[in-house]
């Protein structure tokens, strides 16, 4: 077996115990109620439950600071690993042109504010400009990571000279696992192509 390939084996295997080490410890608060880890049904129950939220893990809505937020929610493997707040949804009048662009601003600096009282200073701020803005990408301008397992991302998303906020609260392990699962399938297709020449 060649080198490349049993360090990335070994890498899996060390991502996927300590994604197993913190997984069986204490449940992971992901938004209001919801904690990740969780399957789609508990969480559909409890958003559906959650008098403050509309819908389910599907379709929901949220609001934060007085702005109502499009909510999604992302899965892997029947395992609740991302909650994200989306100013773009339906019927939602807080998508900006490229001359409103400080609105978009201020909406991530309110964002910035609630995530702030709760766990403090933001562990990485980046200049956000409109050139930095890329057509469907988000450009991230505050990350925090909440004791090793939860990462919180506030941004700006842009598509068609278009712009909104989001922000991205994920579990760290289960996207690490994620990440790793894709490192190796990726890796075993270039050994499989490898293979034909």
């Amino acid at each position: 077996m060649p080198r490349e390939v049993k360090w990335s084996i070994v890498t899996l295997v060390i991502l996927l115990a300590l994604s197993c080490m913190a997984i069986a410890g204490e449940p992971v608060k992901a938004y209001r109620n919801l904690v990740f880890g969780e399957s789609r049904r508990e969480t559909d129950r409890k958003i559906v439950a959650d008098k403050a939220l509309q819908g389910n893990s599907y379709t929901c809505f949220a609001t934060l600071a007085g702005n109502r937020y499009g909510l999604e929610c992302g899965f892997d493997q029947d395992r609740l690993f991302l909650i994200k707040f989306t100013a773009n949804f339906t019927f939602t009048d807080r998508i900006y042109s490229a001359s409103q662009f400080d609105k978009t601003l201020m909406e991530v600096e309110t964002l910035r504010s609630i995530i702030e009282t709760q766990y403090g200073p933001p562990h990485g701020v980046e200049d956000v400009s409109l050139l930095s803005a890329k057509d469907g990408k988000v450009a991230f301008r505050y990350y925090w990571e909440v004791d090793s397992v939860k990462a919180i991302m506030i941004g700006i998303a842009a598509r068609q000279f278009k712009y909104w906020v989001e922000m991205s609260i994920c579990h760290i392990p289960i996207m690490a696992e994620i990440s790793a699962r894709l490192a190796q399938q990726e890796s075993t297709a270039v050994m499989d192509s490898a293979g034909d020449f």
